[in-house]
């Protein structure tokens, strides 16, 4: 549990936003849950979030089918050392945010506001609370305060949770950072999280000195201070929810896992070799080129993918010639979707590939572009249905990627993210 000189000691942290960049650990082993299609649940793989800023607000997803799973999401994709990488930790804050603002349950309301003037899913008040309404005012959402989930957008509802959750961890008063730093000392369980972000968190005050309240640990140890029981038992039960069930899923110490990125411009990667199990994303990552090449030049990790799959310079399995290099944005889809694994019934050319796509809801959600969270390991067909591509993390890991190729023009690369019209397929099993 919290050591409160511990803590104390922190305090001179307190007012300062979140450094560049805090990296994440490489705990866990387990990139995507997809409860029979029902739901997309991340979990923390540092190939996709161990680069990211610490601070959010930059590649961040939020999404989900409650607003408890849009924040888990939220705090996973953050890459926050400690805390994105550690369920039990996001669990605990969770828990918190289903007392102030949901009623104990998973529908957390961001725009609520008590008959005391306390704001949003963490019930700021005083000068907390003048700064996260700036923060409301400043993206267009001042005029919800007050509203219903039910009276709000999708768009609205996701945009004020970004601005609730970043203001948390970058400006408010600091105590975000000391609870970070302070994990250490909790008992890493959903339980001792939640405990001690009633502490560090809710019972701080003071721009540059939060204060704890000398009695709170105390308290709450065991007891019901500030109403600890409940928060402790909604931290539990969104682990439940979000990581795992009584039966199984993630255990809560994580495994160790090694990422599979380049680093150099003509570092591709480490090859993740067939069938060995690699995610949709980072057998993307593994085998493309970080800029522009012509189509004849494959990537080494990606030839030896072809090579694997028989059909590189193979004019019996693939007798286009641009596409026989790998210069063709329908066989780098295949090559991944091939060696990740995941589809093994993926065919090799476009026209075989959109048909396939529609005809199998069981395996691909079909989502219009406009409008849905890109998700790294997402198919995505665009210009009219005459491109295939994928969404990925790009190679530095900190923000969303198109990893594609194209016709006769240049071989597979990662390179920046980009939104236009047309439709995501999103495969139903690990990404």
């Amino acid at each position: 549990m919290v050591l409160i000189a511990v803590v104390l000691a922190l305090l001179s942290i307190g007012g300062q936003a979140l450094a560049a960049p805090i990296r994440a650990k490489n705990l866990s082993e387990e990139q995507w849950l997809n409860d029979a299609g029902r739901n997309n649940i991340l979990f923390y793989d540092p190939c996709i979030f161990g680069s990211g800023s610490g601070e959010g607000g930059g590649a961040v997803i939020v999404d989900g089918n409650s607003v408890a799973e849009k924040i888990w999401n939220w705090f996973v994709s953050a890459g926050i050392a400690g805390v994105s990488d550690n369920p039990n930790v996001i669990a605990g804050i969770i828990g918190n945010f289903m007392t102030e603002a949901g009623g104990n349950t998973f529908d957390i309301n961001p725009f609520v506001v008590s008959p005391s003037g306390y704001y949003g899913m963490y019930q700021a008040g005083g000068g907390r609370a003048d700064g996260l309404k700036a923060a409301f005012d400043a993206a267009g959402l001042g005029s919800l305060w007050g509203s219903s989930l039910s009276s709000v957008s999708e768009e609205e509802l996701d945009k004020s949770i970004d601005v609730t959750l970043n203001y948390l961890v970058n400006a408010d008063d600091g105590s975000f950072r000391v609870f970070v730093s302070a994990l250490g000392e909790a008992e890493n369980t959903p339980s001792g999280y939640s405990d001690m972000f009633l502490v560090i968190v809710e019972r701080a005050v003071g721009g540059n000195s939060p204060i704890l309240d000398p009695g709170a640990k105390r308290r709450s140890n065991g007891g019901d201070y500030q109403a600890s029981a409940a928060r402790r038992d909604n931290a539990e039960r969104a682990y439940d929810a979000f990581a795992g069930n009584a039966d199984g899923g993630v255990e809560r110490t994580s495994q160790n896992s090694s990422c599979r990125r380049g680093s150099g411009e003509e570092d591709e990667g480490e090859y993740v070799e067939c069938g060995t199990g690699g995610s949709i994303n980072s057998t993307a990552i593994a085998i493309t080129w970080p800029s522009p090449h012509p189509y004849n030049d494959p990537s080494p990790a990606y030839q030896q993918a072809m090579e694997a799959l028989d059909i590189f310079l193979n004019p019996a399995k693939n007798p286009d010639h641009c596409a026989s290099y790998g210069g063709s944005c329908d066989v780098f889809v295949y090559t991944v979707m091939q060696c990740s694994g995941a589809d093994t019934a993926f065919p090799l050319y476009l026209g075989g590939q959109r048909p396939y796509l529609n005809s199998h809801p069981e395996l691909y959600e079909k989502l219009p572009i406009h409008g849905t969270t890109p998700q790294p390991g997402d198919i995505r067909l665009v210009n009219g249905e005459g491109h295939i591509e994928m969404v990925t993390t790009n190679k530095s890991g900190s923000g969303l990627a198109i990893s594609s190729a194209s016709h006769c023009d240049r071989s597979a690369d990662t390179g920046n993210y980009y939104t236009t019209s047309g439709w995501i397929y999103r495969f139903r099993g690990r990404r």
